[in-house]
């Protein structure tokens, strides 16, 4: 960390909504801002996509202007072409298929003074975890629940008593026959 007091920020969205979760193959932007204090002349970034195992999770595809993908000891990265004035760097992701579990996406980033040296440049890494987003319909037969209705006949409130293994959002309509 040098002069420039530097931050960076990770920011996932939909194309509208910043997101903490994903759905398998589904595509998002990535956002890496880098923050400084000072006067940097030129920035720089780097960013993975790792599963809990430490793998290579989803994919960049095709890099754009400015920016491309590196093979690196087996992981691909995404990166700058070369140091620019720009401190916002976006990207796309593409998820990884279904039952890939949670993902991280890491990035460093660099704020440069431009003279050639290292001196009063200034680094800083983030991360941000997307967790896979489980969807479908299940009955609750199919699920590995307890489910608890009372009173039962109901005159004027019902009250539901769940319990499961299963981790997730789920959405319950209940209907009245009539």
């Amino acid at each position: 960390s040098g002069a420039f007091g530097t931050g960076l920020t990770i920011n996932v969205s939909d194309g509208t909504n910043t997101v903490t979760t994903y759905q398998p193959g589904v595509t998002y932007t990535v956002e890496v801002n880098i923050s400084d204090d000072g006067s940097a002349s030129g920035y720089g970034f780097q960013a993975v996509a790792l599963d809990g195992s430490n793998n290579n999770s989803g994919d960049f595809g095709a890099a754009p202007a400015g920016l491309h993908t590196a093979m690196v000891a087996g992981r691909n990265y995404i990166e700058h072409d070369a140091t620019t004035s720009a401190s916002n760097f976006e990207f796309s992701w593409t998820a990884p298929a279904a039952g890939s579990g949670d993902v991280t996406l890491y990035a460093a980033g660099i704020a440069a003074d431009g003279t050639g040296s290292s001196g009063n440049d200034g680094a800083a890494m983030g991360n941000v975890m997307l967790t896979e987003m489980v969807s479908g319909l299940f009955s609750i037969e199919a699920l590995p629940v307890t489910l608890d209705i009372f009173p039962n006949p109901v005159q004027e409130t019902l009250n539901l008593a769940i319990k499961s293994d299963v981790n997730g959002t789920f959405d319950l309509n209940v209907f009245n026959l009539k």
